[in-house]
């Protein structure tokens, strides 16, 4: 499966301007500092999930061989 990383970045680039060509450099900023600090708020919730957490694993030599 082959990923079609210009495409991506194209569909990207156009949404982005078809969202903000309206707005003014002050919305636009505005924009992308609430977006930032939405960011930040769900990477901090996903931390503290328990799915996220490491889990510690024992390594002892019967496992290791079976590698």
């Amino acid at each position: 499966m082959a990923i079609k990383a210009v495409e991506m970045v194209r569909k990207i680039r156009d949404e982005n301007y078809e969202r903000n060509h309206s707005l003014s450099r002050e919305e636009q900023l505005r924009l992308i500092h609430e977006e930032a600090a939405l960011f930040l708020v769900k990477l901090e919730q996903k931390k503290k999930s328990p799915s996220m957490q490491r889990k510690k694993v024992l390594i002892t030599p019967s496992v290791t061989a079976a590698r």
